[in-house]
């Protein structure tokens, strides 16, 4: 019976060591992830795209990376410095590949100022 409650103690104390240990990716494998912002620069190889937070991320591209801009496929040197892109990526290690990016131009809207008119009130 002591036996019997040593090893149903060691048992529970193993589950409890495994539960709270934190998840850790082993390595080899790769996670999904998106990034979206704007083009800070582009090579034959790698696009570095800003974040909306201002996080820089240095995205890697391959012959097999799929990259469109309204829907049709474009050469990765139609990606031009302040594109956005919407980049999927498998993470692995730090090191982000993508799969597929969307490019969309980004207009930027020149702001007017419209004079000041004084108001007086009586």
């Amino acid at each position: 019976m002591k036996k019997t409650m040593v090893a149903f103690s060691f048992i529970l104390l193993a589950a409890w060591l495994g539960l709270a240990m934190p998840n850790v990716q082993s390595e080899g494998k790769t996670t999904a992830k998106t990034i979206s912002g704007e083009v800070l620069s582009a090579s034959a190889s790698e696009v570095v795209v800003k974040d909306g937070t201002g996080t820089e991320a240095h995205v890697m591209i391959d012959n097999s990376t799929n990259i469109t801009r309204d829907g049709k496929s474009i050469a990765l040197g139609d990606i031009k410095v302040g594109d956005v892109i919407t980049a999927d990526c498998e993470d692995s290690g730090g090191t982000l590949k993508a799969k597929a990016i969307r490019v969309t131009s980004m207009k930027r809207k020149q702001l007017v100022a419209l004079p000041s008119i004084p108001i007086t009130f009586k």
